[in-house]
């Protein structure tokens, strides 16, 4: 939490005045704290600032490649690798951060978010962490929906599917893959292939079990409108003009304005059209 990291902060800087030197390993670590803890406080510029510092050891850390072994040496490889491998994430979060909340170089931000996601996920898969790469992989999802790379969407969307569909523990991010997919499908004019997808997104998030996590709690409506959204525009295309308004009554019910505003106007500015 916040009063852990003011601890950390605190600690580091009576370090700092004692001139006392850390081992770097332990420093890179202490960096990428500081950054939580700055990127907790929204301070994403001075996030940024220490989850590169962080960055620029594992990097160098991690220049000899991983070995298709067992042994202690490639095990040390492989933490180093899933430590610049969540950097890497952190790093994406702040790009996607910015591009969410400021129009100013709103393009590079996302194309920089995209950029650290795919690095991140690289390195789970070439340390052969498939649980890292189907926890993090809808990330570059969300972004590549951003950037319109529909694509590489629906390549990521195939791959993070094929690992989800083995363990109950990602029928949320399931459900996404399809949503990513139907989305790919509309882009493509593919109308009845948009409207099964949605539909199995729609079918595999009704059963996902949130287990009291109060995220999911809030995931599970915001992902139901927009997969409702999806289904209403497949329906509309194939003439089924009463369907697509009934998907998207059910969509502005579930959807909350304030957690995600431009869903939330695209149903309302979608209903007005089906309406007049």
């Amino acid at each position: 939490g916040a009063d852990y990291s003011k601890e950390i902060e605190l600690a580091y800087e009576d370090l700092q005045h004692w001139e006392i030197n850390l081992e770097p390993e332990l420093e890179a670590s202490l960096r990428f704290l500081k950054g939580r803890y700055y990127y907790a406080r929204h301070d994403i510029e001075k996030a940024l600032y220490f989850y590169k510092k962080s960055l620029r050891f594992w990097q160098y850390a991690s220049r000899s490649p991983i070995a298709p072994n067992n042994g202690e040496e490639n095990k040390k490889k492989i933490a180093i690798a899933l430590r610049r491998g969540a950097v890497l994430f952190h790093i994406g979060l702040c790009y996607r951060h910015q591009a969410e909340q400021h129009r100013r170089n709103r393009n590079i931000n996302w194309e920089n978010a995209r950029d650290n996601f795919q690095e991140c996920i690289d390195i789970f898969r070439g340390a052969r962490q498939k649980d890292l790469v189907g926890k993090f992989i809808n990330q570059l999802g969300e972004v590549l929906r951003q950037t319109g790379e529909w694509q590489a969407l629906e390549s990521t969307a195939i791959a993070a599917r094929d690992l989800h569909q083995t363990q109950s523990e990602f029928s949320v991010q399931l459900a996404q893959d399809y949503g990513f997919l139907a989305e790919v499908a509309i882009e493509q004019s593919q109308w009845e292939e948009a409207k099964e997808r949605a539909k199995v997104a729609l079918e595999i998030l009704d059963k996902a079990p949130t287990n009291d996590d109060s995220r999911l709690s809030f995931v599970k409506p915001q992902h139901k409108g927009l997969y409702l959204c999806l289904l209403a525009r497949a329906e509309e295309q194939l003439g089924n003009r009463e369907g697509a308004i009934e998907s998207l009554e059910t969509a502005r019910s579930q959807t909350d304005p304030q957690l995600d505003p431009p869903l939330y106007l695209n149903i309302l500015e979608f209903l007005r059209n089906l309406y007049f």
